[in-house]
């Protein structure tokens, strides 16, 4: 009984994190000038507004620097 419990909640929590990433590939996508680990949102927008985008923020997991919204202009 326990590992069919388990079994639905990292299905379920597989499929809720699966979703994420995959909406997070449509909106955003890396910066191509920054470099190093993404700790201040700040120096990461700073790059992307440079890259000509609107915006930009640190992801929470790999800590990686991504744009978002559209191309400024």
């Amino acid at each position: 009984m326990e590992a069919k419990v388990a079994t639905t909640v990292l299905v379920l929590l597989l499929l809720t994190l699966g979703g994420e990433v995959a909406a997070a590939k449509m909106c955003h996508d890396r910066s191509q000038t920054f470099k190093g680990m993404c700790f201040r949102t700040s120096n990461c927008n700073t790059s992307c507004t440079n890259e000509g985008y609107t915006g930009g923020h640190c992801t929470t997991f790999r800590r990686r620097c991504v744009w978002r919204g559209q191309p400024a202009g």
